[in-house]
């Protein structure tokens, strides 16, 4: 799935990470200039295809689920033990799931956008915290 589709949207549903949304190579640069990293931010990575079988015994036609992650990085000084950048973690994904879920990129090419879950393991120093979003939007591909 296309970052430049996505970004935009993100801009829209959470306006308060201003322009800081982009795609993931930038993402190398922001995780190597953390500590100076205005936050919140976002960053649209592809997380590759997920292909169901052959559905037809003639020309190829499969299902298959195009991932993304939204990657978010928020302030983790606000209190000693990190309660408010987990706070703010839960309503930045709550307001992605609300901005997210439900809409299509391309009405021609996918059906609307659900929601993955997250990553196990966020990233956390004293300063920021990391955190992986996944979504995926289903698709008909075909050919033969």
């Amino acid at each position: 799935m296309k970052p430049r589709i996505i970004i935009p949207r993100i801009r829209l549903v959470r306006p308060t990470f201003d322009k800081r949304v982009a795609g993931a190579a930038e993402m190398t640069a922001a995780v190597a200039n953390g500590q100076n990293l205005d936050v919140p931010c976002a960053f649209v990575v592809p997380l590759g295809d997920d292909a169901g079988e052959n559905l037809t015994a003639g020309p190829v036609t499969q299902v298959v689920a195009s991932r993304f992650g939204v990657v978010v990085c928020v302030s983790n000084t606000a209190d000693e033990r990190g309660q408010q950048g987990a706070d703010d973690l839960e309503d930045i994904r709550d307001e992605l799931i609300a901005g997210l879920c439900g809409w299509s990129p391309d009405d021609e090419r996918y059906d609307r956008i659900f929601y993955q879950g997250s990553d196990d393991d966020p990233r956390v120093d004293r300063a920021r915290i990391w955190h992986q979003f996944n979504f995926a939007a289903m698709e008909v591909i075909g050919g033969g």
